[in-house]
């Protein structure tokens, strides 16, 4: 196939998961009513908000290579009963009321829907890899959810408040894990990454901090898991697949995308901090 064939290619496979989708009862358009509310979004005024303001400190997110609507990152802090974690997820509610049309929308499909070749988001993309994505560089509006978690894996103590905060370093799974399996000895252009993973890998190597928040969150994840296992946890592996796309846009292949220790790593702080909130 030429490259003067990649477009039709492109189009063909993202109108086959159109007709997937639809064909299951998910919708892959916003409703009209959806657009006076889209278009009315700014980005809220910070400096008048009545709320804590973290954009200090070097939070950190890790997600996919590709992904462009981040919903949560994280920081920690060393103390004297064990490390103070705080993740943040991202404050949707904000921008989308109870009710509201883009509520409405939203409740129809409850998530994203990613297919490979195409994403149908939850809500549109002036949220959800914007002004709601916590985003590299960028203040942002998050729901925070503080634990002080001990040597033993337990949480005596959490809570749960809104905050301003700025992710300091978009980081993905595999140069973390990377990162995390060498205990620091490996080549910044090493690892066999390229791209975001390449790119993750040189803002950890020149950061001191950004290593020791790494390497804390690590060790906290770890400490969870392990309390969360002794008390009769169950964990299941599944494959989740990704299609692999040649240069004129044809599948050629589908590649599992497989679990490792950095995504085991927010897989733990997450199930935490789901367990604060529901606490709180």
């Amino acid at each position: 196939m030429s490259k003067h064939d990649s477009k039709p290619e492109r189009r063909r496979l993202r109108t086959i998961a159109e007709q997937a989708a639809l064909a299951r009862g998910f919708r892959v358009t916003f409703p009209i009513d959806t657009q006076p509310q889209l278009q009315a979004e700014r980005e809220p005024s910070f400096e008048s908000l009545n709320i804590q303001d973290f954009t200090s400190w070097l939070w950190s997110s890790i997600d996919n290579d590709e992904s462009k609507d981040l919903d949560q990152i994280e920081y920690a802090q060393k103390e004297s009963g064990g490390i103070r974690i705080y993740v943040g997820i991202a404050d949707v509610d904000w921008f989308v009321p109870l009710n509201s049309a883009l509520d409405r929308a939203a409740e129809h499909n409850t998530t994203s829907i990613y297919t490979g070749v195409e994403t149908f988001p939850m809500l549109p993309d002036k949220l959800s890899t914007d002004l709601s994505s916590l985003n590299e560089a960028g203040k942002r509006l998050a729901m925070v959810v503080e634990m002080l978690v001990a040597d033993d894996g337990g949480i005596p103590e959490s809570t749960l408040y809104p905050a301003v905060v700025e992710n300091k370093a978009q980081l993905t799974y595999d140069a973390v894990a990377v990162w995390l399996e060498a205990g620091g000895n490996i080549d910044q252009h090493g690892g066999g990454l390229s791209g975001p993973g390449l790119e993750t890998l040189q803002k950890i190597f020149k950061s001191e901090e950004l290593q020791a928040q790494l390497q804390m969150q690590d060790k906290v994840a770890q400490f969870l898991r392990e309390r969360r296992h002794e008390a009769g946890a169950l964990s299941f592996h599944t494959s989740e697949l990704q299609p692999v796309l040649s240069g004129e846009g044809a599948v050629i292949d589908l590649a599992a995308r497989r679990q490792n220790r950095a995504s085991f790593l927010i897989e733990d702080l997450m199930i935490a901090a789901n367990q604060a909130t529901a606490t709180f």
